[in-house]
């Protein structure tokens, strides 16, 4: 059933607006983005929909079908209070930030996207949401616009500690490619994928929470290896135009000062340094077709993941194992902010559902407990309509 139709039933009336936004597999690129570095996500054929119409009476009603779950409040309430639709608020709360004058309204929203497994499900929701309530408003936001948003409302309204690589990966991504983000000034390249390249996801059963104290004392260590780099003489005095994240940092200086960092320090700042140094390599290798590299790079960015920033887990681990003994996987590697949720592999063919449950069955017998695994496709970035007056 369309989301359309969805909001008929439940609703008794017509949606006026309805929106889309994917989830993303990132090929490359863990942790980059909060140090203003690279990476190299796809958008994937999973997404949330949204579907709104006005309401006169300056209330909101919200009906989540994935969660089964309803909700209501004011217009004017724009107090988060711990529900899966303070993000709805948010962007209320955004639109009047923009110079809006937001109307109360009925929100229906839908999603195949599994829920806190890394694959971003909590920024296509917000990029959603925003871009329909602010399209409802006639406000409409798009490209990096609408991204920032729905970052904006996860950092200061839900007190996310989030870059901004999930949003635009969701808005910007196209069909049949990748796209190359550079975080210093946020361009774009587009990156085509090779057509024997397929893209599997193992979830783990494990849900992993981005607000976790972990996520935030990763940001904070990265501040502090610049800070001490900085200490040391290697970025200069802090000034308008000085390195102040991680992208400012060479593999060169950090072996200089290998003797003068704190090792944990240093073991945080290598994985970014050489996480960026992988991106540029796995760009090239979709333009070349070599998937046998591009799946070595995703294998040391797992390692690198799981020794030099301690994000993984042991069941992360596990299914990077299952995934990793298939025939024709190329390579495997955690996805998202890890602790668990989901890896990702690539393979040069494609799975039917009985090869997919093999890798499930050696996941179990490794982790001993139930995983799923399944194959995604490149798919469209977010987009937005009018579907009545």
């Amino acid at each position: 059933m369309s989301i359309e139709s969805e909001f008929q039933t439940t609703f008794k009336r017509a949606a006026q607006v309805v929106a889309r936004a994917p989830g993303r597999v990132n090929l490359l690129g863990g942790h980059t983005d909060y140090n203003l570095g690279l990476a190299l996500p796809v958008a994937i054929d999973r997404a949330v929909h949204v579907a709104v119409a006005a309401r006169d009476d300056g209330f909101v009603r919200t009906v989540s079908r994935q969660i089964g779950e309803t909700g209501e409040f004011e217009i004017g309430d724009r107090q988060p209070v711990g529900r899966w639709d303070d993000g709805v608020k948010g962007a209320v709360a955004a639109l009047v930030e923009a110079g809006g004058a937001p109307t109360g309204f009925d929100l229906l929203v839908d999603s195949d996207i599994p829920m806190e497994a890394g694959l971003s499900s909590s920024a296509a929701f917000l990029v959603a949401v925003a871009s329909a309530v602010f399209t409802l408003n006639n406000r409409p936001l798009d490209g990096l616009d609408l991204a920032k948003t729905a970052q904006r409302i996860e950092n200061d309204f839900l007190g996310t500690p989030c870059g901004l690589l999930d949003q635009m990966a969701s808005v910007l991504c196209r069909p049949g490619e990748a796209i190359l983000i550079d975080f210093r000034d946020l361009s774009t390249r587009p990156v085509p994928l090779p057509s024997n390249l397929h893209i599997l996801v193992g979830y783990t059963g494990v849900a992993r929470k981005l607000a976790s104290g972990e996520y935030a004392k990763r940001r904070d260590e990265c501040a502090r290896a610049v800070a001490r780099l900085r200490e040391l003489g290697e970025l200069g005095e802090l000034g308008e135009k000085d390195a102040t994240t991680l992208r400012d940092v060479s593999a060169e200086m950090l072996d200089r000062r290998r003797l003068d960092l704190d090792p944990l320090l240093m073991r945080r700042a290598f994985h970014v340094v050489s996480e960026n140094e992988r991106v540029i390599a796995g760009a090239k290798a979709l333009e070349d077709g070599d998937l046998l590299l591009l799946g070595a790079l995703l294998n040391r960015a797992h390692t690198s993941l799981r020794l030099n920033y301690e994000v993984s887990c042991d069941e992360l681990d596990a299914m990077v194992t299952a995934l990793r003994s298939a025939d024709g996987v190329m390579g495997a590697r955690l996805v998202g902010a890890g602790f668990g949720g989901c890896a990702i592999a690539v393979a040069e063919h494609d799975f039917d559902d009985g090869a997919l449950a093999v890798i499930a069955s050696r996941y179990k017998i490794l982790a001993e407990r139930d995983g799923r695994v399944f194959a995604v496709t490149p798919g469209e970035g977010a987009s937005v309509r009018r579907v009545s007056a």
